[in-house]
């Protein structure tokens, strides 16, 4: 035989025979119940533990919108409501040539018009609107 010729190969003929499967074939059965139970019991417990842990790692709990509401019903509270105003400021930046704008409040101490706010509200600024609690401006 020649070496550098390619040899022949056979195969048995069992490959090519067919073969016949039994169909046997069966869905896969569903989890027994004492599973599921204990699948259930361990979300559940996962769920109980995650909460318990929310508050540590939330910002802290919200007490003063409770406390707003509480105040909102005071009587010295709704006789000052028309005094408070709000104040919206127009500040330029001469660096980066935009314009800013703020919101801050303030109180009326005068029926004249003479507004009372802190300083860093106005600081800067090249205008100033100022929106009392009728909604006049």
């Amino acid at each position: 035989m020649d070496k550098y010729r390619p040899r022949e190969w056979e195969l048995p003929s069992s490959v090519f025979e067919e073969e016949e499967f039994e169909d046997d074939y069966s869905p896969p059965r569903s989890r027994p119940w004492p599973i599921r139970i204990g699948a259930f019991v361990l979300l559940v417990a996962f769920i109980a533990f995650s909460f318990a842990w929310l508050p540590r790692i939330l910002p802290p709990h919200l007490d003063f919108l409770q406390q707003n509401q509480e105040l909102a019903k005071d009587q010295l509270v709704i006789d000052s409501r028309p005094a408070i105003v709000g104040i919206q400021v127009i500040k330029s930046d001469t660096a980066n040539l935009s314009r800013q704008t703020s919101h801050g409040t303030g109180f009326n101490i005068d029926s004249s018009g003479i507004i009372i706010t802190n300083s860093h509200v106005v600081e800067g600024a090249k205008s100033a609107q100022v929106v009392f609690s009728e909604e006049k401006s």
